[in-house]
């Protein structure tokens, strides 16, 4: 019995090992087990075999539920080929135990020799984390189709493929300390509205101004985080669900009058969706009427529960760009703009709707201010959008400093309006 303590605590750690090369990799436990049981337990070939089957069973379960918590692996794809793979086992032990003992072993190694040559090829092929090459490889929900893309049920929750990252061109990026203070970009509660990767909005301004050598600081404020708009260039709000945009908007009330100082005071700001809806005087949540900021004279409507969501790809003529604008959107509210308010842009491809469905307009202007139904991110494939704010931005932060305002130099756009006139192309 004691013999087999050492025995015992040696399986111990070669299974501690398997197993995380198994949940990290996806290798087969075989791969170590086999030759790890016949070089050092002297055990025949067909029980070695035998045996790493019989560990793998558990190491394979643990992993496979761990995939699915994660939602990074095919359930039916993967119960198809484990039931192809239990049916056809029994073929392979009635091999084995016909074939000699070198054979067996032999054709263990020539299955882990090709593995390993084939996951060691792969890893030197594997690009190395440099700077993002290009936004429109990037896919995202207008490209899903040209009108009518696939649609999602009432209050269904998208998901979120926001951590794309931004378009790269030519330029390069700034490397030395500047003694220039940062353009300062505040994300507002990233954590409860970013829908659509939405988010990616962010990281497309901040790159095009480090792209230039300008730079910027992204503050990321929280649910419960407090921000001084007065030491900010510009400001950024996503979309959420729902419940998300309730908590968002009742945090947002009680920074209202520091937000009417800044947006007043021509303070840049971009709304996506969620985040416009909340500039307005009011929204619906359901059936419950929810105040708004007020910063804008609009109001969005629940034209009743039956009415279907607004969602398509749209292309949009917008003062604020001198190409078209394509964006996706996906909404239940309608929203009416007041007096004082222009819209962001027009409808202008036979699919889309805008703010109501009625108008043809799309999103709502107002001093600096921006809001808008079009995810995407919305700025990927509309740079001119995204120079526009980001000129107002350093119009605040020359006033905000007292630094002479930066010009925005021009950069290689060519892949992200060779991406828009694509989406034009296929929605006109």
């Amino acid at each position: 019995m004691e013999a087999m303590i050492p025995l015992f605590l040696v399986s111990l750690v070669v299974g501690l090992v398997v197993g995380v090369l198994a949940g990290l990799l996806g290798i087969g436990g075989g791969m170590l087990l086999v030759p790890a049981f016949k070089l050092g337990y002297a055990m025949d070939s067909l029980m070695c075999t035998a045996t790493s089957l019989f560990t793998i069973i558990p190491t394979s379960i643990s992993g496979a539920v761990s995939h699915i918590r994660n939602k990074t692996c095919l359930p039916k794809l993967g119960v198809a080929a484990g039931l192809g793979g239990a049916c056809m086992s029994p073929l392979g032990v009635w091999l084995a135990a016909l074939s000699p003992d070198w054979a067996v072993m032999g054709a263990a190694a020539l299955i882990i020799a090709y593995s390993s040559v084939t996951m060691f090829r792969k890893a030197l092929k594997a690009p190395k984390a440099t700077k993002p090459v290009a936004s429109s490889s990037q896919p995202d929900a207008s490209a899903l189709s040209s009108c009518h893309p696939e649609r999602s049920a009432e209050g269904a929750e998208p998901k979120d493929p926001a951590t794309s990252e931004p378009s790269a061109t030519p330029a390069s990026l700034a490397s030395e300390e500047s003694p220039e203070p940062p353009v300062i970009i505040a994300h507002m509660l990233p954590d409860l509205l970013n829908l659509y990767g939405d988010g990616g909005n962010v990281r497309i301004l901040e790159q095009r101004l480090r792209w230039r050598g300008i730079p910027v600081e992204v503050r990321r404020i929280q649910h419960g985080e407090a921000v001084d708009f007065s030491q900010v260039d510009l400001v950024f709000m996503g979309g959420g669900p729902d419940r998300e945009q309730k908590l968002a908007s009742e945090q947002l009330l009680a920074m209202r009058d520091e937000l009417a100082v800044y947006v007043e005071g021509d303070g840049p700001l971009l709304a996506i969706c969620g985040g416009y809806q909340i500039l307005g005087r009011q929204w619906l949540w359901g059936d419950e009427l929810v105040p708004g900021l007020g910063l804008i004279d609009m109001e969005t409507r629940r034209p009743g529960t039956s009415a279907d969501r607004l969602i398509d790809n749209m292309v949009l003529e917008s003062p604020l760009a001198a190409h078209p604008v394509v964006g996706y959107e996906n909404h239940a509210g309608r929203t009416y703009l007041g007096e004082g308010v222009e819209g962001f842009g027009r409808v202008v491809s036979s699919c889309g709707h805008g703010n109501n469905d009625d108008d043809r307009v799309e999103g709502a202007r107002y001093k600096n201010v921006v809001g808008t139904y079009s995810h995407g991110p919305l700025l990927s494939k509309n740079p001119e959008v995204a120079d526009w704010l980001l000129a107002r931005a350093l119009e605040r932060r020359a006033g905000r400093t007292g630094t002479p305002a930066a010009d925005l130099a021009p950069l290689d756009d060519g892949a992200e309006l060779a991406a828009n006139a694509s989406m034009v192309k296929r929605l006109s």
